[in-house]
């Protein structure tokens, strides 16, 4: 209320200015429109031209409104905004804004998303948003489009701990963005009412809407979406995605009310944090009479919720025709890792699934160390594609069935740190030579490799990458390598494509090297390498494929020092896989399949597992869906080898012996 009465008083004390009054250039307005701007008028008037306002970037005032005659646009110019971060309307660190479109059609902010794509003649950006608020109090803006920018329709941001605080957009439409249609970095006290989200489409994630900060002081507090459309986006309808954020952020409140969300890739998508055991963000989402209907994939999409964690509610919500065709449940559950637990806190309410086809209503993916959930409620009636109605009560009988319990249902051990350097001991049966690595991908999260370089010099890997459908292109991004720990320098270098090619990092000194390949929608893989390479697991799983859906043998060392334990899971037995486990005396400790349970599990208490390289081998099934598998490793040290050939063994320090392994 303060806000508009400021504006009715500022109205009666301040003149009104159109635009023109400054001039009007049809090729480029921008030192007119910005001297319009800066000119402390109270109202300042975007009147009809003989064609739209053609601008370069613009900078708002405080204490101003700005109104677009019906119909008026505010133009990027085309060939300009090279800059990553070229706004084309950025309101930064003021006060008392409204912006606001008169008429059937109001105004619009259009900018020119496909030039910006063009990479032969734009650096790749994802911030080229078409308006910019960063630390704002007092904004409102209603009955504008914000259209076909090189970022966000919209993004909220901030300076430090300064959020945007007191937000208002009303009728307002959103359509063809590169990133999101909307990104809440930073927001208090926002209401987004009777809005449009639609077509993103570009970058990850192009979701309609995305709640995401990028530092733990940043805030998503008192939001309410109301009556918001959230339509044809090529990622999700929203993100709820505050992983920055912390239990000592500002708890998370978040509303949103008569949201529809069609036919985007899945309704909504909430993940809290991939924290395991404290620290976890606070605070509540919930969704009141929401429908979610006609998504490519799943209806709800839940992960990284653990007990703790910011609770989730859905009130009268609609879950109709998700995934039509597809074997996938309606709703899908997942743990950012098996050590996080087991989502909890959630509530189904009176939740009501329409299915397009006879299938699971729910599914929790990948199983979790630890207890199964409590608060994971509601009454949900599930209606068949007949018609025939399905009520279930999500009970401690539902729970047991629907969260099962990895081994005993304890925390399995601690990871190990990489060991230092002056522990380790390489095993090169070919040394100077590129040795063939198993033929396993990393796919969907960024793979995570480590190698050891006996002494600075090249170290020659090949690498490349495989597209599991036809038609999909090459994942554009770099290889990161940095030197274990962290600290220092980092390397950057072109990730090869399809047929795959050599990458040549120059070590500067003896020692373990992480590398990090981009995945995206396509499985990449290290084929050969010239120095020792393994599979890192600093953090968490890595999920995997075999090369052509062919069986694969990979090796881990058991020191014999600590309780250790592999993890294969097949995404709650969906994913088929058959395994066979070899100590290193060659005896089987495991030799079966996921059928059963979804758990693979090969453990072995101190002392009394054998010591030496052990071998896991993995393949495919009589049953069907044999495509990825999500392996973890713990108590023994973070790799898994991908050659017998070249690899590590750790000695004790100053301890280097004359082992050599024959072929």
């Amino acid at each position: 209320m303060a806000l508009f009465t400021f504006v009715v008083a500022c109205h009666a004390e301040c003149r009104v200015a159109k635009v023109s009054d400054f001039g009007f250039d049809p090729e480029d307005s921008t030192e007119i429109i910005q001297r319009a701007l800066d000119s402390g008028v109270g109202t300042l008037v975007f009147d009809r031209q003989s064609g739209p306002w053609v601008t370069r970037p613009l900078i708002a005032r405080s204490n101003m409104e700005i109104v677009f005659e019906d119909g008026v646009e505010l133009v990027a110019k085309r060939g300009e905004f090279h800059g990553l971060r070229d706004f084309l309307f950025c309101v930064d660190c003021v006060t008392n804004v409204v912006l606001r479109g008169l008429g059937k059609k109001g105004g619009t902010f259009r900018m020119w998303k496909r030039d910006y794509q063009d990479l032969s003649k734009y650096t790749k950006s994802e911030w080229r948003h078409t308006l910019y608020l960063r630390s704002v109090e007092n904004v409102i803006v209603e009955n504008m489009t914000f259209k076909s920018s090189g970022g966000d329709g919209v993004a909220f941001g901030a300076r430090g701990d300064r959020n945007c605080r007191n937000v208002v957009f009303r009728r307002c439409v959103f359509d063809d963005n590169h990133r999101q249609g909307i990104s809440i970095c930073s927001g208090e006290n926002v209401l987004i009412e009777d809005c449009v989200l639609s077509n993103t489409k570009g970058t990850p994630p192009e979701a309609g809407i995305d709640f995401e900060p990028d530092r733990s002081e940043e805030c998503l507090s008192n939001i309410t979406l109301r009556n918001v459309l959230s339509i044809n986006n090529a990622g999700n309808g929203a993100d709820v995605y505050p992983v920055q954020m912390r239990d000592f952020s500002t708890p998370v409140s978040i509303i949103l009310e008569n949201f529809r969300s069609i036919g985007n890739r899945s309704g909504v998508f909430v993940c809290a944090n991939d924290r395991i055991e404290s620290g976890h963000v606070l605070g509540k989402v919930e969704f009141r009479n929401c429908l979610f209907a006609g998504s490519r994939d799943s209806g709800l999409t839940l992960r990284g919720l653990p007990k703790g964690a910011m609770d989730i509610a859905f009130r009268d919500c609609v879950v109709s025709n998700c995934a039509p065709g597809k074997a996938v449940a309606d709703v899908v559950m997942n743990t950012e890792q098996a050590r996080q637990g087991y989502p909890d806190g959630i509530d189904f309410g009176s939740l009501t699934v329409y299915q397009p086809k006879d299938r699971e209503w729910f599914r929790c993916g990948q199983g979790c160390f630890g207890p199964r959930p409590l608060n994971v409620t509601g009454n949900v009636n599930v209606i068949k594609p007949d018609g025939r109605a399905e009520c279930h009560q999500l009970d401690d009988a539902w729970r047991n069935n629907a969260f099962p319990l990895i081994g005993d249902g304890n925390m399995p051990p601690q990871r190990l740190p990489l060991p230092r350097a002056d522990e380790i001991e390489v095993i090169d049966c070919r040394p100077g030579e590129m040795a063939e690595l198993a033929p396993v991908f990393t796919c969907y999260h960024p793979g995570i490799y480590v190698f050891f370089a006996e002494k600075a010099g090249p170290c020659r890997l090949f690498v490349g990458q495989y597209a599991p459908a036809p038609g999909r292109k090459a994942t554009e991004g770099d290889i990161q390598i940095v030197k274990a720990g962290g600290a220092g320098r980092r390397w950057k270098m072109k990730m090869p494509g399809f047929d795959g090619g050599d990458v040549v990092f120059d070590a500067p000194a003896r020692g373990f090297y992480v590398m990090t390949l981009p995945t995206g929608k396509n499985r990449a893989r290290v084929y050969k390498a010239s120095v020792p390479v393994a599979l890192y697991f600093p953090s968490m799983f890595q999920i995997v494929a075999g090369e052509n859906q062919k069986p694969f043998t990979v090796w881990f060392e058991n020191p014999g020092d600590k309780d250790f334990l592999l993890l294969a899971n097949g995404d709650n037995s969906y994913y088929r896989y058959m395994a066979e486990i070899r100590a290193p005396s060659g005896g089987i400790a495991f030799k079966g399949d996921n059928q059963a349970d979804a758990n693979i599990i090969v453990s072995g208490r101190a002392g009394e597992a054998e010591r030496g390289l052990w071998s896991a081998t993995f393949g495919p099934t009589e049953k069907p869906h044999y495509s990825w598998i999500n392996i973890d490793i713990s108590g023994a040290p973070p790799v898994i080898f991908l050659s017998k050939e070249k690899r590590w063994t750790t000695i004790k320090p100053n301890n280097v012996s004359e082992h050599k392994e024959t072929r």
